[in-house]
């Protein structure tokens, strides 16, 4: 009988201890959209871009950018597309010191200054330097961090602003295989109408070599 009873006991303690422990539903898992169209590769590159610029220390966030000068970006290639991330932070120092850091410590990734300059008006003055990206992804043609600074009393207001553009996709039935005996190419372009012919058939492929460099 004792037996029984301490048999007995344990099995009442054993069911309010599993009792007292709730189980929840699983949470549904977590998914990720994946950018698809040239457009959104081109925005999602600009937003790990914007993260890459290295800044001097004690660099701070603030708040957008009002000022029309320090607004960005300061060049972009022609032909549109363009997407844009931004980023602005206060930094110590003078425009002068903040720009020479700059210099000095280029984002991993990037070749070198792709430009120096500066914008102004009557009221204000920015400099800015320009870090090219050193591999392109498909449907990107340029991409670069473009990074701007301003005096703003003893410190320094900076906007880093990644730029990409953006190509989009050609149809299937554009491209040229070795199958094909003819191919007809539309260039476009700049200068004298006669200089730039606006139809073109090949018959053989060495006959591209001209073309393409043109077309870059």
């Amino acid at each position: 009988m004792r037996r029984l009873a301490l048999l007995t006991v344990i099995v009442i303690v054993g069911r309010g201890c599993s009792g007292s422990h709730s189980r929840s539903a699983p949470s549904p898992p977590m998914t990720t959209t994946v950018p698809s169209s040239p457009e959104q590769l081109a925005a999602a590159l600009t937003k790990r871009m914007v993260g890459a610029a290295i800044l001097p220390p004690r660099s701070r966030r603030t708040g957008p950018i009002t000022s029309a000068m320090l607004r960005g970006p300061w060049e972009t290639v022609g032909g549109g597309n363009v997407v844009t991330a931004k980023r602005a932070w206060l930094v110590p120092g003078r425009p002068d010191d903040v720009s020479a850091f700059l210099d000095e410590h280029l984002p991993r990734g990037f070749d070198g200054r792709g430009s120096h300059g500066t914008s102004s008006s009557r009221t204000e003055l920015v400099e800015y330097v320009i870090d090219e990206l050193r591999r392109l992804p498909a449907d990107v043609f340029a991409a670069d961090l473009q990074i701007g600074v301003e005096a703003r009393g003893a410190e320094s207001r900076v906007n880093v602003v990644a730029v990409a553009q953006w190509s989009p996709r050609r149809p299937t039935d554009e491209f040229v295989t070795t199958r094909d005996r003819v191919a007809v190419v539309t260039r476009s372009g700049t200068g004298p109408p006669a200089a730039i012919p606006r139809r073109v058939v090949l018959t053989e492929p060495g006959e591209t070599r001209w073309l393409v460099p043109s077309t870059s």
